[in-house]
């Protein structure tokens, strides 16, 4: 897991313009519409892991790759999931997702 500035990172708000996550392995995200999003940070090496998890009990978030051109998840509220970098940079891959 090379790369974490911490293990847990602060709760980001989804927004109509996406918020970036914080390069940490667990990021909880906290949305106020079924249309805000979150954008994932650039991955330091293959292989790392990010677990995102929508803590809101009301609204969808949506995760997008860093660049903010492509969505690669939409978590319902208390839904989780684990992406995994397949290469350094923008190449984040969703390969579970779940209740949290």
């Amino acid at each position: 897991l090379r790369g974490l500035s911490g293990a847990l990172g602060a709760t980001v708000t989804a927004a109509g313009t996406a918020a970036a996550l914080s390069e940490a392995l667990i990021c909880p995200v906290d949305s106020g519409n079924d249309s805000h999003k979150v954008k994932m940070f650039s991955a330091t090496a293959i292989g790392q892991i990010c677990i995102v998890m929508n803590v809101d009990t009301a609204q969808d978030a949506v995760v997008r790759n860093g660049a903010d051109d492509a969505t690669l998840t939409t978590l319902g509220e208390g839904i989780g999931c684990i992406l995994v970098s397949n290469a350094t940079g923008d190449n984040w891959y969703v390969v579970a997702k779940g209740a949290v």
